[in-house]
């Protein structure tokens, strides 16, 4: 094998459903990676297939459509570049049909290629995707390190038996060795290469809530780790559950570099637990007020309700926060408790807290989870009924999705709760269509009830019911028919009286 000095990183396309979108935001695990093999003197260049082909897509055979620049485009910039080796982010299932061709490219240009697979779809499921790609290596997890040392073995060709958070193919045998090592040091990790990346991309689209629309926006993350069992979430597949984090100092440095470099005027922080240290969030917070930083900022993956009280509340407000996204998950309090095991289950104290961000004059948006196994359909309605009492000015209700890796998959596999097949094909995780059957519901009912709440309950404030009527018969066709018995048997008390 020809020494590595070339690696080529690749964020690839996407299939989605009508109406969804791709979000066209920074690939930060890709940015981190292309950095830390720049800074170990490799020479990177970086390919974001969704952002540079933002206005290209094509009909997949099974009715969806693929997002992003083609393969022949793509292989286009491979054969020009030349690479020695080839890292591509799969972060989602849906990504992975648009790997598995582009792998198949790669090793039809170049046997010796060595390709590499990162990402939260290959992490949860490693051996399958050595199985079904010619793929040479998959990183679990946190790939920083482990990249880097990988690279440096196979150069100097020694073994990669002992290396933490590695799959690969051993003679017949694959071999998987799980992430137990994460890194410590954070400041250690140099800042994304967003230098090797279209960054003008990312500003181009007007995606957003509320006046965030059409301004410089940038992603960044301070912290990695999740020590909270959230039933639907894979987040500890990436970055484990013991909470790691920067140095105020480290993250107000790059705050200045993207401003310097990219004149931004909002930051969205991708952390899960930003607030969850009081004193180092509020040491952030007061270098972005002493710096007087032009920017606005949000934390864009939701906050800990419960960390948000009135010192930290008014100091957001002081450093410019312009919008608060919670995810709150439920409007039913055994649902929070027992179902999806949320660390804030009193409503009570759910209700006090909102009020209390609402006298700081904060836009506020509600994250919402309908379709958990062991929930009911009028457990449904109270998570839309508490939605609507809150008076939040944005709700996004999404439809629970089993990922493999989260407790929420393996419940599914443990009761044949999976709609359409005994185990999940990664190509049908479809964010507005439901995957799971349960004695409670199937997959239509939980559409019904998330469509209704659209204009019933929790409908976008100014929106008439007629204008959200005609979207819904226009985004999902005669479907719409489902939504209105659903809405039915709300307005005739059904839930009431039969549960």
């Amino acid at each position: 094998m020809p020494p590595i000095r070339k690696v080529l990183i690749i964020y690839p396309p996407i299939v989605l459903s009508a109406p969804d979108r791709p979000s066209y935001t920074f690939p930060m695990g890709a940015g981190y990676i292309a950095a830390v093999l720049e800074q170990a003197g490799y020479q990177v260049q970086c390919l974001d297939a969704i952002a540079e082909g933002m206005k290209e897509q094509r009909p997949t055979r099974d009715g969806r459509t693929e997002f992003g620049l083609s393969i022949e485009v793509i292989m286009a910039r491979v054969r020009e570049f030349k690479p020695d080796a080839v890292g591509i982010s799969c972060q989602f299932s849906l990504q992975f049909s648009a790997t598995r061709k582009l792998l198949e490219a790669i090793h039809a240009w170049n046997a010796e290629t060595v390709t590499v697979i990162g990402g939260t779809h290959s992490s949860a499921q490693p051996g399958a995707v050595l199985n079904e790609t010619g793929v040479d290596y998959v990183i679990l997890g946190e790939g920083e390190a482990t990249i880097v040392e990988l690279f440096a073995r196979l150069n100097e060709q020694t073994d990669l038996s002992t290396m933490d958070g590695l799959a690969w193919r051993h003679g017949s045998n694959i071999r998987v060795n799980p992430r137990t090592q994460f890194i410590r040091d954070l400041d250690a990790i140099p800042f994304p290469a967003r230098h090797l990346f279209d960054m003008e991309k990312y500003f181009e689209t007007d995606r957003g809530w509320g006046d965030r629309q059409n301004r410089r926006r940038l992603s960044m993350i301070t912290s990695r780790g999740c020590p909270f069992k959230c039933s639907f979430c894979g987040i500890h597949l990436n970055t484990g559950k013991t909470y790691r984090a920067r140095s105020p100092e480290n993250v107000l440095s790059e705050i200045s570099k993207v401003i310097a470099d990219y004149r931004i005027t909002d930051i969205m922080f991708e952390d899960d637990n930003i607030s969850l240290h009081k004193n180092r969030f509020l040491d952030i917070l007061h270098g972005i007020i002493d710096h007087r930083f032009d920017i606005t900022w949000t934390a864009t993956s939701g906050m800990a309700l419960w960390t948000l009280d009135e010192e930290v509340l008014q100091t957001m407000r002081e450093s410019r926060c312009s919008c608060i996204y919670l995810g709150i998950e439920s409007g039913n309090e055994r649902v929070l408790r027992e179902v999806i095991v949320k660390h804030l289950t009193d409503k009570n104290e759910i209700r006090r807290r909102v009020t209390q961000i609402k006298s700081f004059g904060f836009e506020t948006v509600g994250f919402w989870v309908l379709g958990n196994p062991g929930e009911t359909k009028k457990e449904m309605w109270d998570t839309l009924e508490f939605a609507r009492e809150l008076e939040l000015d944005f709700n996004q209700v999404l439809i629970a999705l089993p990922y493999k890796g989260t407790a929420l998959y393996d419940t599914c596999l443990e009761k044949g709760y999976f709609a359409v097949s005994p185990e999940l094909d990664p190509n049908q995780m479809m964010e507005t269509k439901g995957l799971i059957r349960t004695p409670e519901f199937g997959p239509m009912d939980v559409f019904a009830i998330q469509q209704a709440g659209r204009f019933l309950a929790i409908r976008r404030k100014g929106t008439s019911r007629w204008h959200a009527l005609r979207e819904l018969f226009r985004r999902h066709g005669l479907s719409g028919a489902r939504v209105l018995v659903e809405l039915a048997k709300k307005k005739l008390g059904y839930y009431t009286f039969c549960h």
